[in-house]
């Protein structure tokens, strides 16, 4: 059995803060250097060939001048940048942190349960190959079961999105919420039947591919899995040290891979010391599915507030003329 005096953790967890503390500090330098540069930039006069002419008329009211008044250029202070940061954006990456930390509790908890993974596909998808390849049939098909619920919980989120969008102008993540729950309490519920083997995960899975979608349609980013945040990383160092420019999704790479090894880390330790240390509390454990299900309505519920309460991003019916049609109402909501 694992010990866990014989692994170094707070060694480990030490050295990658203290890495991710380095890193986080570089590129934030970098991206106060970006933005004060974009926003000299901004306040340049830029010549616009295809804009219409607009000549002054003279009159005698309106004596025709020649003078060509410049922009003074202006700079901002860091804290003035810092202020200027709108706050949906700092919700997001809260947001994309805090998926981060339930995705890699959710992996710890159902490969120790299960032996498979139930929020991402990649491994799912590799087993069922390499089970046809030696015949299998049996565990080919339940992973290949596996990758159809996912699929179906992603289809359930979009299914969700597109009535929202027609009916309630309400945030796509409180509007999902009602079949996140519903999904994580069955896979509890058939977990007590004779069919819990492969109900359960089966169930699972379609809970998370509702919440994966809900979570990269919220955030245009990858919420489940560290490959494209690893390599967004990457490029951005590269970037950044032979460049000297920022790169788009760097520091929401670093924020979900920190954020992910650590979550990964305290559940795997808290997890063998309830097996090893605290054996009675195992029976004692909640479900699985209802447990994950509160805390991703919680967060959810957080986020649609937050975001419904940013300025200009959701719009209530009362808000918009009454003459406008649905269509209209909707149009305009996602077009600015």
């Amino acid at each position: 059995m694992w010990k866990i005096r014989r692994v170094p953790i707070r060694g480990v967890a030490m050295a990658t803060l203290l890495f991710m503390t380095v890193v986080e500090a570089t590129w934030a330098r970098s991206d106060l250097l970006h933005r004060q540069h974009q926003h000299q930039t901004n306040n340049l006069s830029v010549f616009q060939p295809f804009a219409p002419a607009v000549r002054d008329i003279p009159t005698a009211t309106n004596p025709p001048t020649h003078a060509v008044t410049k922009k003074k250029k202006t700079t901002l202070s860091s804290k003035a940048i810092v202020e200027a940061i709108p706050p949906s954006n700092r919700q997001k990456a809260t947001f994309v942190s805090l998926l981060a930390v339930l995705s890699g509790a959710a992996n710890v908890v159902c490969f120790q349960r299960f032996q498979f993974f139930t929020t991402m596909m990649t491994g799912n998808l590799i087993r069922c190959a390499t089970a046809f390849a030696e015949l299998r049939f049996t565990d080919a098909a339940f992973y290949a079961g596996m990758m159809w619920s996912y699929l179906a919980g992603v289809a359930i989120f979009r299914l969700v999105d597109l009535h929202n969008q027609k009916q309630q102008l309400r945030p796509t993540t409180r509007a999902v919420i009602p079949a996140t729950l519903l999904t994580f309490f069955l896979s509890d519920v058939v977990s007590v039947t004779k069919y819990k083997t492969a109900a359960q995960p089966l169930l699972l899975a379609a809970g998370f591919g509702i919440v994966n979608a809900a979570g990269i349609d919220a955030t245009a980013t990858v919420t489940n899995a560290a490959t494209v945040h690893i390599t967004k990383i990457g490029l951005g160092l590269v970037d950044g040290v032979y460049l000297g420019a920022r790169r788009k999704g760097t520091r929401t790479g670093m924020r979900f891979i920190g954020s992910f090894f650590i979550s990964v880390l305290l559940t795997t330790v808290l997890y063998q010391w309830i097996v090893v240390e605290q054996p009675w509390l195992v029976s004692q454990m909640p479900p699985i599915g209802s447990t994950f299900g509160v805390f991703y309505t919680l967060l959810f519920g957080w986020y649609s507030r937050s975001s419904s309460s940013s300025k200009g991003t959701f719009l209530s019916k009362k808000a918009l003329p009454i003459k406008q049609s649905k269509r209209k109402m909707v149009q305009d909501l996602f077009r600015g």
